[in-house]
C-alpha cells in the first residue's frame, strides 16, 4: 500500500497478481493482504486500494498497527465486502472479533509468544464461543503457532469443538478446517 501514490504501477501489480491467482479458480480461498506495522491508518489509501480489488476473490486485511482498528476502517471494509482479519497475537494488536463481510478469517499467531505458544483448551473453547457468534457464512481459521507443532494440535482441537473433522482436499496437502 505504500505504492498507492503510483496508481498505474500499483494497479498493474494488483491486476497481474489477481490474474495469476485466477488460475487457481475453485481451489483458491481468500487473499490475505497483510499490512506492515509501519503503515498507519489512512482511510483514503485503504479506499483507493479496495477499489483496485476484484470481487472474484474474497479479500482479507490483516492490520499490524493499532491505528487501523476503528469503526471507520470497518465501514470501508464492509462497503467493499472485504474481511477484517481477526488476530490473536502476543503484541499490541487488539483482538477485534468482528465480521465485515460474509467471510470471517482468523489467524492465531500465539498469545504469549510469537509462533511458539500452545493455546489452552480453555482458551480455544472461549474462541469457539466467540466465533460462533459471528454473522459470517464462512469461517477460515489459521494457526501460525507452528513451532513444536502446536498449530496442528490446536487446529485439531478447535475443529473437534465445532463437531467436525478437517476436510482433506484430494489434490492438495492443505486441510480445510471449516
Amino acid at each position: 500500500m505504500k505504492k498507492l501514490t503510483y496508481d498505474g504501477e500499483l494497479l498493474d501489480y494488483v491486476n497481474r497478481f489477481l490474474h495469476i491467482a485466477g488460475y487457481l479458480k475453485e481451489k483458491s480461498g481468500p487473499i490475505l493482504w497483510q499490512l506492515p506495522p509501519s503503515l498507519k491508518m489512512e482511510i483514503p489509501k485503504l479506499e483507493k486500494f479496495c477499489t483496485l480489488l476484484s470481487y472474484d476473490f474474497q479479500h482479507v486485511f490483516e492490520f499490524r498497527d493499532v491505528s487501523w482498528f476503528t469503526q471507520e476502517v470497518y465501514d470501508v471494509l464492509e462497503k467493499y465486502r472485504h474481511s477484517l482479519c481477526i488476530v490473536s497475537d502476543p503484541g499490541k494488536i487488539p483482538e477485534v472479533i468482528k465480521a465485515t463481510s460474509k467471510t470471517a478469517y482468523v489467524r492465531f499467531h500465539g498469545k504469549t509468544s510469537w509462533y511458539n505458544d500452545n493455546y489452552s483448551h480453555e482458551a480455544l473453547k472461549s474462541w469457539k464461543h466467540e466465533l460462533e457468534l459471528l454473522p459470517a457464512q464462512r469461517l477460515y481459521v489459521f494457526f501460525n503457532n507452528d513451532t513444536n507443532a502446536f498449530a496442528v494440535n490446536n487446529g485439531l482441537y478447535l475443529t473437534s469443538l465445532f463437531g467436525t473433522a478437517p476436510l482433506k482436499r484430494s489434490d492438495s496437502k492443505q486441510m480445510v478446517l471449516f
